[in-house]
């Protein structure tokens, strides 16, 4: 099982410390190291200084005074030299001549020095002047402090361990109560603990918290749906089986084609019923397909309306502005139009204009094609306009006197998935010349034909 975020996060802190404190202490060693060389230089090049003006002057004895110093003359002979200094030139030949043109600095190995040594020549008139120092307290002192360093280092490695376990657990605390609050919710209505502050945490709290109300919003729509649908299911199934019953149980023949007659108009309308759940569950999974097809919608409107129902008992008129043509699924939007004055009917009006314009006013002054449907009955309540096109949102009594006459609460639900298969949107309000409800059908990439 992989490492979880507190130790990922804990030991990539520490690694990143542990490299950019060894990235520093490196730098601090060799800046030390530098000026350690550039300290034993200075000192050389004081004392050999020094010597070089006590012998310009003629005084070799200055050389007995310094730690460690000699008096070369021309072919290597010590004229003068400190008490540890050898009675042997410490240059050899190449470098004596070397040292009576520039100044040089060479590292040895002396015994009176205690091993390594830098040597500082330089020419002092017909002398050439050597000063030298041991390096084993250098070496020695650079070894103390790269333990002194590496002590600090594994001590502030440990420090950073440890501080980044503490500090990214304090972060992480906000996501652990999260977490702790989203296993043990049951209600989908809950809430998750919300991080104080702006920063990211507190961001995804905020934003976790919007989601629950989200989804638990939806939870109750498809509650409600489901509510809803079983109680419509459940009364014509009611009726099929007692109307059957009844048929089963009566001798009378004419009792029985009655029975059987109820039962088939129960069977309609559990038929009608579930085809209208396809079309809203195909909409919602993206399903609903189109047949689409080029049309004029002045002689497909009058030829839509010359095909209704009987049971449609509407004072019906048509106003078409303009040869207008559209591609749409012809099936389709005869359903939008039986719905709409199944709607109306249902809400008691008497007389409907269906009127059918292009409309340049949309966005970016794009053109939409109009197709309103308005009545004269009551409109809709001030409840239901709001959630007109709602699965199962019903009129209340004001639109609706009964039941029967409200349907299944599927029609304009219907309208709604239809239009929003094409393309388009519906809309509904109170605004209708006639008096009562006006539903206005957007659709767009229609194409109007200017007729001379």
């Amino acid at each position: 099982m992989g490492w979880g975020l507190r130790p990922r996060l804990a030991a990539l802190v520490a690694v990143t410390g542990t490299v950019v404190a060894a990235a520093a202490l490196g730098a601090l060693v060799l800046v030390l190291g530098h000026q350690l060389d550039a300290a034993v230089d200075e000192g050389l090049r004081a004392r050999a200084n020094d010597l070089v003006a006590a012998t310009i002057d003629g005084d070799l004895t200055a050389s007995h005074h310094d730690p460690f110093a000699q008096v070369v003359a021309p072919g290597g002979r010590v004229v003068a030299g400190s008490v540890n200094a050898p009675s042997t030139s410490v240059l050899d030949a190449d470098e004596l001549r070397a040292a009576s043109r520039h100044p040089l600095t060479v590292v040895s190995t002396l015994r009176p020095l205690r091993g390594a040594a830098r040597l500082r020549a330089e020419r002092a008139g017909r002398y050439v002047v050597v000063v030298g120092t041991g390096l084993a307290e250098f070496d020695s002192a650079g070894r103390r402090l790269l333990v002194v360093l590496g002590s600090s280092l594994v001590v502030l490695v440990a420090l950073l361990t440890a501080g980044g376990w503490f500090l990214v657990g304090a972060a992480l605390r906000p996501v652990a109560r999260m977490s702790l609050a989203a296993k043990e919710m049951s209600d989908p209505h809950g809430q998750l603990p919300e991080a104080r502050g702006h920063d990211e945490l507190a961001l995804l709290s905020r934003t976790l918290n919007e989601l629950l109300e989200r989804i638990g919003a939806l939870l109750d729509r498809e509650r409600a749906f489901l509510d809803d649908a079983s109680h419509e299911l459940r009364t014509p199934l009611t009726v099929l089986r007692g109307e059957l019953e009844l048929a089963l149980g009566d001798p009378d023949p004419a009792s029985v084609r009655r029975g059987v007659q109820a039962a088939l108009t129960e069977a309609e309308r559990l038929s009608a019923l579930a085809s209208d759940l396809l079309v809203l569950a195909r909409q919602r999974g993206g399903g609903l397909t189109l047949d689409r097809t080029d049309v004029r919608l002045a002689s497909w409107i009058a030829a839509s309306v010359h095909g209704l129902p009987a049971a449609l008992r509407l004072d019906i008129a048509v106003d078409v502005v303009g040869d207008i043509t559209a591609s749409i699924d012809t099936s389709r939007m005869e359903r939008v139009l039986i719905n709409l004055l199944n709607n109306a009917m249902a809400a008691g009006a008497h007389q409907v204009r269906i009127s059918a314009f292009v409309d340049g006013s949309g966005d970016a002054g794009r053109e939409t094609t109009v197709i309103e449907v308005a009545d004269d009955g009551p409109g809709f309540g001030p409840a239901i306009l709001a959630r007109a096109f709602e699965r199962f949102a019903r009129a209340e009594r004001g639109r609706s006197s009964s039941a029967e006459e409200s349907g299944a609460g599927l029609g304009l639900a219907i309208v709604a998935a239809l239009v929003d298969a094409h393309g388009g949107t519906v809309t509904a309000d109170n605004s209708s010349t006639l008096g009562g409800a006006r539903v206005q059908v957007r659709l767009p990439s229609l194409q109007m034909i200017t007729v001379p």
